[in-house]
């Protein structure tokens, strides 16, 4: 195997990979996740930034209240978090 001779070859063989890694991610998270019929921000379904995002903000109480009352006692923050508002919520999923 020949040893890449510029920048762009670089580029190119790692974008090749990273693409095609992102997008089996995101397919996976989209379509064969367990939480996935869980409602919540779309970014949510695939990243931690919403979270993320909100955290750095220091308004992440308050986009977890707004996320509440539009979807429901249970949501989905990030790919593994699911965020409950009531016990009973808790116990009835």
């Amino acid at each position: 195997m020949e040893k890449p001779n510029s920048l762009f070859e670089i580029a190119v063989h790692t974008f090749s990979i990273i693409i095609p890694l992102t997008l089996i991610t995101i397919t996976y998270y989209l379509s064969l996740h367990p939480p996935k019929n869980y409602p919540g921000p779309f970014i949510a379904k695939f990243t931690d930034g919403y979270a993320g995002y909100h955290a750095v903000k220091k308004c992440l109480h308050l986009a977890t209240y707004h996320d509440h009352l539009k979807y429901g006692p249970v949501f989905r923050q990030a790919p593994n978090r699911l965020i409950f508002n009531t016990p009973s919520a808790l116990r009835s999923k």
